[in-house]
């Protein structure tokens, strides 16, 4: 029974291994498929321990042959890279041997001592806390904090500023003055402290409030008064007399000290990253943007403040400092603030060349909307005439219309009421015989019937200016004889003592 099936998985694996499938991977996913298929066919033992062994070595080397092409196309991409670099024969060729792929090693899980030692571990740490915790308290009781201790409350940085200035001046200041000839005072002969009386804090927002152009520099200097060294540092140095006649001169130089025994000269050794004392160091203060940060310049040492940067520009400390002559100290020092003043001046000239630029485009964009509202008013003011015209054009032409329309009235109105003159002779009806003499002189002569009125008189006038194009339009009948003015023109001829002939005089009243 065995043999059938190993020689259909031979036949299989021989046609397979001749390459007639496509690619490595789907040859051994046939092969995993005819081995299943066989495995589930028969039922015996022996057959199936024999099919799973071959199951189980295929998968291996599918395993293998995976991590070999995986390996090739590294290869290859890697090889790629490097002849983009370098310049290579085209005679070389490269060799690459396939490393044998070891099988993966599964995830193993943590051992059962190894959990218990973890979790005993973390159950110990939060017993520890809860002991100590009623320690921290007993501490707090026991060794209350002093005046000088807390950096982040503001009145103890005050009070430890206002604190090391006194003592700077009681301690280097007044010794320098010379016993008192009398018994007057010589408080008035010290020399003003060139140290602030404000804490960090403070200061950093009194020069944040200062104009732009006069931004001040903050000149910090961190006393450590265990050292053999500061002594005769303030001594020979800090309060020489140009030195303090420079620090309490120069506004540009706001100047803070401190004692590394407080707890704010203690932050600020931290933060400057002091290794060695007497310690000066310059800053500049900035107020913080939106778009600045404190990672992209390797001098800032940051803010406590949200609203402030902090950049270092001068730093002296140890034996390089107390070498240093007072003069020396001071060149430093104003060679740095004059950098500060000139970067000022920049900054100052550019905010009012912006300044500059923006008036001139708000004057532009000011003279360019007046220009553009006088073109608007322009434009209005045009199409308000053409409006017009076009209305006196339609008024005139409406007119004209209307005037055409009357007058065309008119005259069927008058050929209306005129009738056939009468013949000479042999007419049914009286006659009468009417000569009309225009202002030109002109006569007509004509017969209308004796009942007819003035009006028909009228409207014949009227047809025959019309035809003849004679230019009257308003215009009176009257006689000499007798002096009469017809204006009634209701009345019949023989009526107005016009029949049986008369002369009427025509009278143009527009003339």
């Amino acid at each position: 029974k065995k043999l059938p099936l190993l020689g259909i998985w031979t036949e299989a694996k021989t046609a397979i291994d001749a390459g007639t499938t496509k690619s490595t991977a789907s040859r051994f996913q046939l092969a995993n498929s005819v081995l299943l298929s066989l495995l589930f066919l028969n039922n015996a033992e022996a057959n199936k321990r024999v099919l799973l062994l071959i199951l189980k070595k295929n998968q291996n080397q599918k395993m293998m042959h995976e991590m070999g092409e995986n390996n090739d196309n590294t290869v290859g991409v890697n090889t790629g890279v490097a002849g983009s670099g370098s310049m290579a024969s085209p005679n070389m060729t490269h060799t690459h041997n396939r490393p044998s792929p070891s099988p993966p090693t599964p995830n193993t899980p943590r051992s059962l001592p190894t959990l218990i030692l973890f979790k005993a571990i973390t159950i110990f740490t939060i017993l520890l806390k809860i002991f100590l915790y009623p320690l921290r308290k007993l501490s707090y009781l026991a060794f209350p904090p002093k005046e000088l201790d807390g950096y982040s409350i503001q009145t103890v940085s005050d009070l430890a500023a206002s604190t090391f200035a006194r003592y700077f001046t009681r301690t280097y200041l007044s010794p320098r003055l010379p016993p008192p000839s009398s018994s007057s005072s010589s408080e008035n002969n010290i020399p003003p402290c060139p140290f602030v009386t404000k804490g960090y804090n403070s200061t950093l927002s009194s020069i944040l409030e200062s104009p732009p152009s006069t931004t001040p520099l903050l000149l910090i200097y961190l006393h450590s008064p265990l050292h053999r060294d500061v002594d005769d540092f303030c001594l020979k140095t800090l309060s020489d007399d140009r030195v303090l006649d420079y620090l309490n001169g120069e506004n540009y130089v706001s100047c803070l000290a401190t004692s590394v025994h407080s707890a704010e000269g203690s932050h600020l050794s931290d933060v400057l990253s002091v290794c060695s004392y007497p310690f000066v160091a310059l800053l500049s203060v900035k107020a913080r943007s939106s778009s600045s940060s404190s990672a992209s310049n390797n001098n800032a040492v940051g803010s406590v403040m949200n609203n402030a940067t902090v950049e270092l520009l001068l730093r002296m400390e140890g034996e390089a400092l107390t070498k240093l002559r007072p003069e020396q100290f001071v060149a430093y020092i104003n060679t740095t603030v004059r950098r500060h003043k000139d970067a000022l001046a920049e900054v100052e000239q550019r905010r009012l060349q912006r300044e500059e630029e923006q008036r001139l485009r708000e004057e532009q964009d000011r003279e360019f909307q007046e220009a553009l509202l006088a073109d608007q008013r322009r434009e209005e003011a045009k199409r308000e005439e053409e409006e017009r015209a076009r209305a006196e054009q339609l008024r005139v032409e409406e007119e004209a219309r209307q005037a055409e329309e009357k007058a065309t009235l008119k005259i069927a109105t008058a050929r209306s009421l005129v009738r056939d003159e009468p013949p000479a002779k042999g007419a049914t009806e009286p006659t009468a015989r009417i000569r009309l003499t225009l202002p030109n002189g002109k006569r007509i002569d004509r017969r209308f019937y004796a009942n007819d009125t003035v009006d028909v008189i009228r409207a014949f006038l009227v047809v025959r200016f019309h035809e003849q194009e004679i230019p009257i339009e308003n215009f009176a009948l009257s006689t000499n004889f007798p002096k009469k003015t017809y204006e009634d023109g209701s009345v019949t001829l023989k009526e107005a003592g016009l029949s049986p002939q008369a002369v009427i005089m025509i009278q143009d009243l527009d003339a």
